[in-house]
């Protein structure tokens, strides 16, 4: 279910992604003065609509692995932790706040000198 979804993220955002690029590679006089639809009528008056998806393969190669490999990485964390519940899976700051609290007057047990 990851990778699929990082996948279909990354078809639909892939247009915006290269118009963000062609902006961010230009002059900065020149990106000052268009928005991102003008700078996107202008790829596709100059190379076609297929410019917005060049490199779009290459992109869904990588991200379904990625995405397919982040989430039962994260649950499984969150499982080692203690912190993962059935009906609903989130992070407990409250233990990063007691190590913080319980740390406050030396870091011996972390094996830092002070």
């Amino acid at each position: 279910a990851g990778g699929v979804s990082g996948a279909w993220t990354w078809a639909i955002i892939y247009p915006f992604d290269v118009i963000k690029s062609k902006i961010q590679t230009s002059p900065l006089e020149r990106h000052l003065q268009k928005g991102m639809w003008t700078v996107g009528r202008d790829i596709v008056r100059k190379n076609g609509v297929r410019h917005l998806f060049r490199g779009l393969g290459v992109t869904l190669v990588r991200a379904f692995p990625v995405n397919a490999i982040i989430f039962p990485v994260y649950e499984f964390v969150l499982m080692q932790f203690g912190h993962c519940n059935d009906k609903n899976l989130h992070m407990d700051l409250s233990i990063i706040s007691n190590v913080v609290e319980s740390k406050k007057g030396g870091s011996e047990e972390f094996g830092i000198l002070n």
